[in-house]
C-alpha cells in the first residue's frame, strides 16, 4: 500500500498509516469530466483538499525538489505561496471560506503550523512544547486541528482556535494521538496508539468528550474524514494484514466495504451526503491503484484518470467534485479535478 503523502512525510512516526440536487443524483448516462492541472514549475502535484466552491489547496515540488503550497480556484487560476522562512510548505486542508491550513519546514528542520487566510495573509503557530507541528484540517470557524510532537517524540492532538488559543488533548489510553479531520461543528476524528502499538479510532466532540471505537475484528482502526453529520470514513487492518474501508455513522454503526477486486482499500474523504472517495490497490494488470466513489446506499463506482495507470482520489465536496493526483506514463504526478 502506498501511503498518502502526509503520512509518508510523517515517516515511521505515523506508521501505516458539480451538480447540486436532491440526493445529488445525476442523469442516467452522465459522464464524469476530468481536468488535469499543475502549478507552474511543478514536478509533483499533490491536491490535498477541495471546498464547496471548488477551490483546491495542496502543494507541489519544484525542479529542485522543494515543496510549495498552492491554491487553485474554480476558474483554474493557481497561486503558489510559502510562509516566511519556509524551506518546504505542505498544505493539507481548506475550509469553505478559502482559509488553508498546513505546515512548513524552517531552516532548523522544525515543522510549524500555519493558517493562510483567503486573501493571502499567513499566520504561523505551534502548540506549547511542540517540536514538530502538523496542521491537518480546518473548519468553517477557522479552527485548525492536527497533531504535534513533543521533545520526547510523542504526538498529541491539538485544536488551534481563530483567536490563536490552542487546546491540546489525548484519549485516556493514548501513547500517540494522530488527528486527521475536523467538521464544521467542531468534532474531531483521528486515531490513537495504545501501549500494545495498536491503532484505535476516536471522535472528540466540541465539548471535549472523547469516544473511542474499533471496527469489529480490526487490529488497527484509522479514521480519515468526518462530515458535518458526524459520519466517519476510514481504513482498518484485518488479522491477515489486509486494509479495508469503513463508514461509521454518528450512532456508532460501522459498515465495512471494498471495491470489487481490491487487495487494499483506503477511503480518504467523506461529504455531507455520506459519499466516500479514496483509492484501492488492484491486481488488474494495467492499473496498480484506482480511485472509487461510494455513495450512501453502498454503490461503488470505480474510476481512474483517463489512460493513467495510477489514480489517487483524496477529497470530495458536497457538489461531488473530487480532487486527487494521477501518474502519467513516465511516472510524473499531476493534479486532477473530477466533475459530473
Amino acid at each position: 500500500m502506498r501511503p498518502p503523502k502526509q503520512f509518508a512525510r510523517h515517516g515511521t512516526r505515523i506508521g501505516f498509516l458539480a451538480v447540486w440536487a436532491v440526493g445529488l443524483a445525476m442523469p442516467a448516462g452522465a459522464k464524469a469530466l476530468y481536468t488535469s492541472f499543475d502549478p507552474p514549475g511543478s514536478t509533483y502535484t499533490y491536491p490535498a483538499a477541495i471546498n464547496g466552491s471548488g477551490t483546491i489547496a495542496g502543494d507541489y515540488a519544484d525542479t529542485a525538489g522543494v515543496s510549495h503550497g498552492f491554491v487553485r480556484t474554480s476558474d483554474g487560476t493557481i497561486e503558489s505561496f510559502d510562509p516566511s522562512g519556509s524551506t518546504g510548505t505542505f498544505a493539507n486542508g481548506i475550509n469553505r471560506g478559502g482559509a488553508v491550513a498546513g505546515e512548513y519546514e524552517a531552516n532548523s528542520n522544525q515543522l510549524h503550523g500555519f493558517v493562510r487566510a483567503a486573501k493571502g495573509k499567513i499566520t504561523s503557530f505551534d502548540p506549547s512544547g511542540s517540536v514538530d507541528t502538523y496542521a491537518q484540517t480546518i473548519n468553517r470557524a477557522d479552527t485548525v486541528a492536527g497533531s504535534y510532537y513533543d521533545s520526547a517524540n510523542v504526538p498529541h492532538g491539538f485544536l488551534r482556535h481563530s483567536d490563536g488559543t490552542v487546546t491540546t488533548f489525548d484519549p485516556s489510553e493514548s501513547v500517540a494521538t494522530l488527528v486527521t479531520s475536523i467538521n464544521d461543528l467542531g468534532s474531531v476524528a483521528g486515531s490513537y496508539v495504545d501501549q500494545g502499538d495498536e491503532f484505535h479510532g476516536f471522535v472528540r466532540t466540541a465539548d471535549g468528550a472523547i469516544t473511542t471505537f474499533d471496527v469489529p475484528g480490526s487490529g488497527h482502526t484509522v479514521p480519515q474524514s468526518i462530515n458535518t453529520g458526524g459520519t466517519i470514513a476510514g481504513v482498518y487492518q484485518d488479522s491477515a494484514g489486509a486494509y479495508h474501508g469503513f463508514v461509521r455513522t454518528s450512532d456508532g454503526t460501522i459498515t465495512s466495504f471494498d471495491p470489487s477486486g481490491a487487495t487494499s482499500t483506503i477511503p480518504y474523504s467523506i461529504d455531507d451526503r455520506n459519499a466516500v472517495t479514496g483509492y484501492f490497490d488492484t491486481v488488474h494488470r494495467k492499473f496498480s491503484y484506482r480511485a472509487f466513489l461510494r455513495t450512501a446506499d453502498g454503490t461503488i463506482k470505480v474510476f481512474q484518470y483517463p489512460r493513467s495507470p495510477i489514480t489517487y482520489a483524496l477529497s470530495i465536496n458536497n457538489n461531488r467534485e473530487i480532487t486527487g493526483l494521477y501518474s502519467d506514463k513516465i511516472g510524473t504526478y499531476h493534479g486532477f479535478l473530477r466533475t459530473q
